[in-house]
């Protein structure tokens, strides 16, 4: 059963969901669902830990690699539970975690980088004698929401930098993959990370979510998913930092001399790849009329082809 992190511990919540295999519909788990008591002891919990974290970036860099190198290391497990969680093939499966594990080792490099810059004061005329520098601070308490079409790498997205950052993170995952959640925390945890810079909670988003955004020690918030959620983030969020990866419906455009034997797979497999549910999926396409009469039966044949 996934549990909650909420202050340093794995406890459960108040109430459980099942988690059903999107193959066959059978259960193959449970979510524990926060109650509000629980998510306000977990945003408690990481503000007081950022508060007193002795972390360098040489330890937050050593942290973040050893998680990339044991989600590596646990790449069958993952994709496994990603097929059980989100239905994904074995090819999207093993690139989920590949990515994830990218993620970790630039966040990771990235860390040992913030440690602030000399400004040249002397370039500015009639300038002498002084010295100029930035320091890095941490935001504070990070609010990661995250989609089901990428459990894995897209939470990284959000947890890595943030840990590089010398922040702490509060997670609230999709419904429908909490499970992947999970496992990242442990890789981050068993790496060494100090259990109350991380938290995860799992519920409703209409009630947890809410309570997060109204939740004024959250300093930023960083979320993947619909544009109708995204507005309401940014409209609570007010003067508070937000990062947002909303939905996409740009258009993929074929021109006349477009090389169709490179174009018509990668079209097909950027559209119909995770059933067409990922934000840069090909949703509406753009031919030449002079390559209309040529493109149109040869995409066809492909898409039969890639059917059978």
């Amino acid at each position: 059963m996934s549990q909650l992190l909420i202050d340093g511990r794995w406890v459960d919540g108040v109430s459980t969901d099942r988690l059903t295999d999107k193959y066959k519909g059978a259960v193959f788990g449970e979510m524990a669902v926060a109650s509000p008591q629980q998510v306000e002891l977990a945003v408690t919990g990481a503000l007081a830990a950022v508060q007193s974290s002795q972390l360098k970036p040489y330890d937050r860099y050593r942290i973040l690699s050893k998680a990339a190198r044991i989600v590596e290391a646990r790449i069958e497990a993952l994709v496994a539970l990603m097929r059980d969680e989100t239905g994904f093939t074995r090819a999207d499966g093993e690139n989920e975690v590949r990515r994830c594990v990218q993620t970790l080792e630039l966040s990771a490099e990235e860390a040992k980088r913030l440690n602030g810059d000399l400004v040249p004061m002397q370039a500015a005329d009639g300038v002498r004698d002084r010295i100029g520098f930035t320091v890095h601070m941490p935001r504070g308490v990070i609010c990661a929401i995250t989609p089901f079409n990428s459990p894995l790498n897209t939470l990284a997205h959000k947890v890595g930098p943030a840990l590089a950052g010398g922040n702490a993170v509060v997670i609230k995952p999709s419904n429908h993959s909490p499970l992947s959640a999970v496992a990242l925390c442990e890789a981050l945890l068993e790496a060494g990370l100090p259990a109350g810079l991380l938290a995860l909670v799992h519920g409703p988003g209409q009630t947890i979510g809410r309570q997060l955004l109204a939740d004024q020690r959250i300093a930023f918030y960083a979320f993947t998913g619909s544009t109708q959620v995204g507005r309401e983030i940014q409209q609570a969020a007010g003067l508070r930092g937000v990062q947002l990866e909303l939905g996409s419906i740009a258009s993929t455009i074929v021109c006349h001399d477009a090389n169709l034997e490179l174009a018509i797979p990668k079209i097909i497999n950027a559209a119909f790849r995770k059933a067409g549910q990922v934000c840069t999926s090909v949703q509406r396409l753009l031919v030449d009329r002079l390559a209309l009469e040529t493109f149109v039966p040869q995409f066809v044949a492909a898409v039969k082809a890639s059917e059978a």
